[in-house]
């Protein structure tokens, strides 16, 4: 469009939310999602809508333009191609490192800036540091906005820019 307006992708927001499907707080996830962005914005692939529902959900994502947010189960962890994606946010952690890889590896595709974020109890903290182990990432944690620490940790994972360690 004029103005450079058409398709920036300035300051957008493409987020890809992972969740464990099975979990009771599925639907309150949803709704504490409906209130960050417009429902319109908001669209959600799980497995059990099936393929051709699936499709026209990643076809809708694709040409809203914007801010967005996929709420998604694992199925769509592999083979998602949506390039603009800037940040996954894994709110259960996945059952093993492969996965976790799989899901982080939809932000920031194609050589442009993602961030991964990962919501966690303490307890889980562990589970995390195998798998940035797994894949020699660097975990840090998020600094808390209210200043206060609480049951929920939250963590960004950033491949290591180093080269020089030889995996």
């Amino acid at each position: 469009g004029e103005g450079g307006e058409e398709d920036s992708g300035e300051g957008e927001r493409i987020v890809v939310v992972f969740a464990d499907e099975s979990r009771d707080s599925w639907d309150d996830l949803y709704r504490s999602l409906a209130g960050v962005v417009d429902k319109d914005r908001l669209l959600v692939l799980e497995e059990a809508i099936g393929s051709t529902a699936r499709t026209r959900v990643m076809s809708k994502f694709r040409s809203l333009g914007g801010n967005r947010i996929l709420l998604a189960s694992d199925v769509a962890s592999r083979g998602l191609d949506i390039p603009d994606i800037n940040m996954v946010i894994n709110f259960d952690l996945p059952p093993d490192w492969e996965l976790y890889c799989h899901r982080a590896g939809r932000a920031g595709r194609l050589g442009r800036e993602g961030s991964v974020m990962t919501l966690l109890a303490e307890d889980e903290l562990f589970v995390l540091q195998r798998f940035a182990n797994a894949l020699s990432v660097d975990i840090r944690e998020a600094p808390s906005s209210s200043g206060q620490e609480g049951p929920t940790r939250v963590l960004y994972g950033s491949q290591e820019e180093d080269g020089d360690e030889g995996r």
